[in-house]
């Protein structure tokens, strides 16, 4: 029987260091140190930093070496520092922990993973999923080809470098096994569970955070957005030290805060009390300039302070203004109108047209500039710190409300005329003056 071609590899990004006295071998955060190497753990080393050991290495070798070399690429696979590959079909490597590409064997009936991804990664397919240890690459049409016949079922048929692929997806985690059956998984939406492991999994040791990474790739876009072409509405500020005699303490705030779904139509929120709103909420206070990009300070406060997220108030019953979609200019504190028709972006459960409905858009861009993996987090992360801010300031003014748990971002594009790559739609805060019942 022909034995299938493994080769075992160190993972990608292993760094090798050697001395006279020992050879440490570092990976994002694991390391391995093997003082006093003897020739063949070297040897073997340097073969599996080129891309061609195998397990057949350890044959030829006396009993004592081979047990010695088996030993070190245990403890490289337990640190997460060795690969394998089945040449011209599949690479694969640790991602986040251990992958026992050394006792790969392929399940009876394999088959994807409920959670597993793929797309296009260089010339190859990458194969992915949050519950996997290990990533892997397709090449080719064999590649390829693997990949459909583990979607389909269709493995009947593999020859034995195929099923030798199969095996080291399965050590990857990538196939589908029991754990994907118990509750706790089943409570998890596959792109749910895949945007908390991209954006939590630090484990994995890919870039995350502020890394700047299109710092010298696109100019970092300004804290204020250009502004749309349409009629501007001044807006009144709030005189802060009036307010602060007149408001409602805040723990009486919380304690009123609640979803008011039913608004008073004979008595409309007022475009004067729009203005205090938003400007108690959401008005640019101070422009600073961090690592090269515009930042502000606002009430609501956002990560890095880039304050991403753009309101867009789609007035229908406002006293003193004119019914239609606007955007604030946070930095002006003014309302810009950019379409005269108020479409119904989405309907209260009770059936009441809300009076203004605050639609918020996120210019990703502005996060995307310095925040690497976890820039539509911060986005979200952000949009709960608006809506509370809103609610909290609507509540003291007594006004009332609710922010919707979704929003028709394509609904939105269309409306504002937007570009969704550029400024998408992410949520929107029903605003209206409450109905008392008596």
């Amino acid at each position: 029987m022909v034995a299938p071609r493994v080769v075992l590899r160190l993972a990608p990004g292993t760094l090798v260091e050697e001395s006279p006295a020992k050879v440490r071998l570092a990976r994002r955060r694991a390391a391995l140190s093997i003082h006093q190497p003897p020739s063949a753990v070297r040897s073997l080393i340097a073969r599996l930093a080129s891309g061609a050991a195998s397990e057949a290495d350890l044959i030829g070798a006396s009993v004592a070496a081979a047990a010695e070399l088996r030993h070190v690429l245990a403890a490289l696979e337990e640190r997460g520092l060795l690969g394998a590959s089945v040449p011209f079909i599949v690479d694969v490597e640790p991602l986040r922990g251990a992958v026992r590409v050394m006792r790969a064997r392929a399940p009876s009936s394999p088959a994807l993973s409920g959670f597993a991804c793929l797309r296009p990664e260089g010339a190859g397919l990458a194969l992915e999923s949050p519950l996997a240890t290990g990533r892997a690459v397709l090449h080719g049409r064999r590649g390829c080809a693997l990949a459909g016949a583990l979607a389909a079922g269709e493995t009947g048929g593999l020859d034995v470098d195929e099923r030798a692929a199969v095996a080291l997806l399965a050590a990857a985690g990538l196939l589908a096994d029991k754990d994907e059956k118990r509750q706790g998984a089943q409570a998890w939406e596959w792109h749910d569970l895949l945007f908390h492991a991209e954006t939590r999994g630090w484990s994995d040791g890919r870039p995350r955070g502020g890394t700047y990474r299109l710092r010298g790739v696109v100019d970092p876009p300004p804290d204020a957005r250009p502004q749309h072409g349409g009629r501007a509405v001044e807006l009144q500020r709030a005189d802060l030290e009036a307010l602060a005699v007149e408001d409602v303490p805040f723990g009486a705030v919380l304690e009123r805060r609640r979803s008011e779904r039913r608004f008073d139509d004979r008595r409309p929120v007022t475009v004067y009390e729009l203005g205090l709103l938003l400007d108690r909420s959401a008005a640019r206070r101070v422009l600073f300039t961090s690592e090269g990009i515009e930042c502000s300070r606002r009430p609501s406060p956002s990560g890095g302070g880039l304050a991403a997220l753009e309101l867009y108030p789609v007035v229908h019953r406002c006293e003193g203004l004119d019914s239609g979609v606007y955007h604030y200019e946070a930095d002006a504190h003014r309302l810009r109108l950019i379409g005269d028709e108020p479409p119904e972006l989405e309907l209260p459960e009770s059936g009441h047209a809300p009076q203004v409905t605050l639609a918020v858009a996120v210019r990703h861009e502005r996060i995307a500039w310095k925040y690497e993996r976890i820039a539509y987090q911060l986005a979200l992360l952000d949009l709960g710190v608006l809506y509370q801010t809103i609610w909290l300031t609507a509540t003291a003014m007594g006004l009332g409300g609710y922010p919707l748990g979704s929003l028709d971002a394509a609904r939105f594009a269309s409306v504002t005329d937007l570009d969704p790559l550029e400024e998408a739609g992410l949520g929107a805060f029903i605003l209206g003056r409450p109905e008392r019942t008596p």
